[in-house]
């Protein structure tokens, strides 16, 4: 099993077990954030950005990692 599969589990996981108001939050956010892009994006580029989006809102909120060699922190 790779990295991204273990991190695509584990973010299925994660909004598995979100609450459905925190899930609703994120995407507002993401919708908000976008919007001034939506126009100049093709319908599956803006889908695909708008998940990554309520997906790294949701990471944050619950401090969970990227599972990804990109994304090395310093701590």
């Amino acid at each position: 099993m790779t990295l991204s599969e273990l991190e695509d589990r584990l973010l299925a996981a994660l909004q598995a077990d979100v609450p459905p108001e925190v899930q609703a939050e994120a995407a507002q956010a993401a919708t908000a954030a976008l919007k001034v892009h939506r126009k100049g994006m093709a319908a599956a580029v803006y889908a695909q950005t708008h998940a990554n989006y309520v997906a790294r809102q949701l990471r944050e909120r619950y401090g969970v990692p990227r599972l990804s060699l990109f994304y090395l922190e310093d701590d």
